[in-house]
């Protein structure tokens, strides 16, 4: 047994935990005992990329997602670049639409009116002109609209009993298939002559 004069035991470190450890050690940081970022851990920091940034306007869509009726909504023209890529602070011009949405896609009744100056007004279904609709085109200097089509559409394309208005007075009534005329239809031509079409 232990007596009281020999006093509380004393602790002797072991001589490994008391010598310095050497500076080539991976857990030591090239700026010395103190520093807080390892030599793997700057190569590893080095080759990492930023993380991607979603763009903006995609958070504001996702916001925005639309459905039922709404406003007219315009699409901003792209920027005009010059042959060597710069600025020419000239907007090709936008497009809009006014009409009715479901799951953020045009469906239902609209109006759309294009970036080359062409107008549609009517069906839509999954974003594309489906059903019964009018197609105007500009023409002349002053891009007044005429009407170039009126009857069925089918996924953007012409599709079904429709008529065709032509610039010189002519016009085609009949069918239509995937854009094309087909089948059966009536051809006028500007002299007042009528055709059959099979």
């Amino acid at each position: 047994s232990l007596g009281s004069s020999q006093g509380p035991p004393r602790v002797m470190a072991s001589p490994t935990a008391m010598s310095p450890v050497p500076a080539s050690s991976p857990s030591l940081s090239s700026k010395g005992q103190h520093g807080d970022i390892t030599e793997e851990t700057e190569r590893r920091i080095a080759t990492m990329r930023a993380p991607r940034v979603e763009p903006l306007w995609h958070h504001h869509d996702r916001k925005a997602m639309k459905s039922g009726q709404r406003g007219t909504i315009y699409w901003v023209g792209k920027q005009i670049l010059a042959e060597d890529g710069s600025k020419t602070g000239k907007v090709e011009k936008g497009a809009s639409y006014q009409g009715e949405w479901d799951g953020n896609q045009k469906n239902g009744y609209g109006v759309q009116v294009f970036p080359n100056g062409q107008k549609y007004e009517g069906q839509w279904a999954n974003g594309m002109r489906n059903g019964e609709g009018t197609l105007w085109v500009p023409f002349g200097k002053a891009k007044k609209l005429r009407k170039l089509y009126v009857g069925g559409w089918k996924d953007d394309k012409r599709h079904g009993r429709g008529t065709c208005f032509f610039s010189d007075g002519q016009f085609f009534q009949g069918d239509w298939t995937e854009g094309k005329m087909h089948g059966e239809g009536l051809l006028r031509y500007s002299n007042g002559h009528l055709d059959s079409t099979q």
